[in-house]
């Protein structure tokens, strides 16, 4: 795998756990089917866990997993692992422990105690809410994956044109494609795209 289809790859998991993450944030009394609600949280924590988990598999070299259990504290990193395998392998529905505040918006607490597949290993979690949880582990993982990746260079690649000059060249992209590409061509304009994969990733993971 190459840096674009990692950052493509990379892109995927962290634009649908952040939309997950928004539809956690807004959901309200009455504009939610239980199996919505289930599906949001199915999204966010298999999507938060499996960015960091795809970071980790790609650069080898960084153990991201530990450094992202060290952020969050064991126990919040052992309760979001059992969770995500609860909502994802074993049908746990997050709309029994739904909750509605005054102003109408529906959060869901997070469940008191979650297990391990074979019922042997129970965890807790320092949150009241699933999307506080959420808010936590985004910050967390963000810092993480962006020193990792920063850390080894991707962010600044010296053979990648500068920001201006990928989005001048992403705005006159038809252009390109009206010419004969050459093979300097066609590497030129894979590392502007790989120059805008690097920009959205730094936008994602700065925001958030």
């Amino acid at each position: 795998m190459d840096d674009l289809q990692f950052m493509n790859g990379l892109l995927w998991y962290l634009t649908t756990r952040d939309w997950a993450f928004e539809k956690i944030q807004n959901m309200s009394k009455g504009s939610q089917e239980p199996l919505d609600i289930q599906m949001y949280h199915y999204l966010y924590f298999s999507n938060l866990l499996g960015a960091v988990d795809y970071v980790d598999d790609y650069l080898n070299s960084v153990n991201i997993i530990t450094i992202f259990e060290a952020a969050l504290g064991h126990d919040n990193y052992s309760y979001i692992r059992e969770l995500r395998n609860s909502v994802v392998h074993r049908g746990l529905n997050p709309t029994a422990l739904a909750g509605v505040t005054d102003q109408n918006h529906l959060f869901v607490f997070c469940p008191p105690v979650v297990n391990d597949r074979k019922m042997r290993k129970s965890y807790t979690c320092t949150f009241a809410y699933t999307v506080e949880l959420a808010e936590y582990c985004n910050t967390a993982s963000n810092t993480v994956i962006f020193q990792a990746l920063d850390g080894c260079g991707l962010f600044n690649r010296s053979d990648l044109p500068t920001k201006e000059e990928a989005f001048d060249a992403s705005r006159r992209y038809l252009e390109y494609l009206q010419k004969p590409m050459t093979q300097a061509g066609l590497e030129n304009l894979q590392k502007v795209v790989i120059k805008l994969r690097v920009e959205d990733l730094k936008t994602i993971l700065v925001r958030g």
